[in-house]
């Protein structure tokens, strides 16, 4: 098998006032999945192993014709579906190894993949993802209850999700763990009871995020035809007050909206995303950012497996994008993070003061609770973190 470094331990990454996007993340989405969860609208399909073959013959077509484009030092690699955590670690390996003949890695490149508990039932399969260089987990539990499990669709048990999470608490691994909030019905000590649980295997990262109901998913169709109980905003408010305190009490630095991490651990990936900086992806419905334009694959598996051999570009779509809606992602992206945005930052990407665009919106939002600044940095208020999309809307 090829390896890359198998070192886990982390520099802690600080704030710093102009952002280096002179770096790139890559993200390879897996469209397969065990089954399909009930609130999940990510574009998957099941896994058979014939379809599954000719996905990683073209996934390495994708990388290959796509690295020239992308000469940017990768700092981070990350594994998404779907459930890449079903590949074999044949066929990972056989995706690492086309990364690092096409690209060039920076030192220590974090590397990511997102694990189905029922995938890990054994130390042998955490032994193998840490042989071929993966150094980060991020773990779908979503929840410790089985009722809760069986409401969302998810293909694994309760002790199923013990059983994995004890193997990454005895290893080295930096490894997360994905819980879900705010579901019909549930009272705030239903997902606090769920979080002290995890707090015992003492994850390096935890992300709890509300419950989505996307159009269209089984779950939001339920809600639609009354078949389950409305969520309350009060009974939200009150299940994030209290993550929040739970986790500021283990020491976990509380660093996006979603998102908390013991000293150290922060996901650099995703602060890709946050910080603005350049990100592609590969595989079907997969999007890419160069800092002027999005690109984003069709989510069509069967258009990405077609015609490979005599084209070797995979269907996609381009957005350019202007300055003010770079502006606006800058910005909506930026106030997710707690530490917020940086003025000099805004300056030096955009060649414009903040007070020059943004005057008017940002003193509104400071008069609303919502916005706080100190120094160079502005960012959101308790108050404007439960009220975020609201603060987001302003700029768009």
């Amino acid at each position: 098998m090829s390896k890359f470094p198998r070192k886990l331990l982390w520099p802690c990454w600080s704030a710093v006032a102009v952002i280096d996007r002179n770096q790139l993340a890559l993200y390879l989405h897996v469209p397969f999945c065990w089954q399909k969860c009930s609130y999940c609208d990510f574009y998957s399909r099941p896994a058979e192993p014939k379809i599954v073959r000719l996905y990683l013959n073209r996934l390495a077509e994708e990388l290959k014709f796509r690295g020239p484009d992308w000469q940017k030092p990768v700092t981070s690699i990350y594994f998404g579906g779907g459930t890449p955590s079903l590949l074999s670690p044949a066929a990972l390996d056989k995706i690492l190894q086309v990364i690092r003949d096409n690209y060039r890695l920076a030192p220590n490149p974090e590397i990511t993949l997102e694990v189905n508990p029922g995938d890990l039932q054994s130390q042998t399969v955490l032994d193998n993802w840490q042989e071929l260089g993966i150094n980060r987990i991020s773990l779908g539990v979503q929840s410790l209850q089985q009722v809760e499990l069986k409401l969302l669709g998810r293909s694994h048990s309760v002790s199923q999700a013990r059983r994995s999470l004890a193997f990454l608490a005895k290893s080295e691994y930096n490894y997360n763990v994905d819980l879900i909030s705010a579901l019909p019905g549930q009272q705030a000590e239903d997902h606090l009871q769920n979080l002290v649980e995890i707090l015992q295997y003492r994850p390096r990262h935890i992300s709890c995020y509300n419950l989505q109901l996307e159009p269209g998913t089984p779950l939001a169709e339920r809600m639609k035809q009354g078949l389950l109980p409305e969520i309350s905003e009060e009974e939200d408010a009150r299940g994030y007050q209290q993550t929040r305190q739970q986790l500021k009490k283990q020491n976990y630095q509380h660093y996006e909206i979603s998102n908390f991490a013991l000293p150290g651990f922060k996901c650099r990936h995703n602060l890709a995303y946050w910080e603005f900086r350049p990100y592609v992806g590969f595989g079907p419905a997969a999007c890419s950012f160069n800092l002027r334009e999005r690109r984003k694959n069709q989510a069509s598996l069967r258009d990405y497996l077609a015609d490979s051999p005599r084209n070797p570009e995979v269907p996609h779509e381009i957005s350019r994008l202007d300055q003010q809606d770079l502006k606006a992602e800058y910005l909506f992206m930026g106030f997710r993070l707690l530490q917020g945005i940086d003025r000099r930052d805004f300056r030096s990407f955009f060649q414009q003061s903040l007070a020059d665009c943004y005057s008017r919106e940002i003193a509104g939002l400071k008069e609303e609770g919502l916005l706080a600044e100190s120094g160079d940095k502005i960012y959101l208020t308790g108050r404007g973190l439960l009220l975020a999309n609201h603060v987001f809307q302003a700029f768009l």
